[in-house]
């Protein structure tokens, strides 16, 4: 199915594997795009959670409304800390894949560097940058 709806230049969105979930954060205006991946959105963490069964064909409806699709398999780049129990900036929550805790930050998986630069701007560290903090494995990551 080829989109009425095409973007002149692709847009980059990073897909972030868990276990056999692929998942992603975007916020689609194309006519039909979020009515056909409906299906794999989670409302409780605003995210999208695709089957790995059923990725490349999200992935090639994606391609076809002008989305590049990129699996990041290290999300380091993508991790920044803000430390436990003070006021997170909006947009820590807004752009977060994911959200962990360990330590004495509050680690968020951003969705993309602009993201991570808006954080960073706002007080955020990236985990990158600091010693002895990583994102935590889970069971299925």
């Amino acid at each position: 199915m080829v989109s009425e709806f095409t973007r002149a230049n692709r847009t980059r969105l990073n897909v972030f594997p868990k276990g056999d979930i692929y998942r992603f954060r975007m916020y689609f205006d194309e006519p039909g795009l979020f009515a056909s991946l409906q299906p794999y959105y989670n409302k409780q963490e605003y995210r999208f959670e695709v089957p790995g069964d059923r990725f490349e064909n999200v992935a090639d409806l994606l391609r076809s409304y002008g989305y590049n699709p990129v699996v990041v398999e290290d999300v380091e780049p993508f991790v920044v800390a803000f430390k436990r129990f003070r006021d997170h900036p909006r947009v820590l929550f807004k752009n977060a894949i994911d959200e962990r805790r360990t330590g004495r930050y509050t680690l968020f998986l951003l969705r993309d560097q602009e993201s991570v630069r808006k954080a960073v701007e706002k007080g955020a560290r990236q985990v990158r940058d600091l010693e002895g903090v990583s994102w935590p494995a889970r069971k299925g990551d």
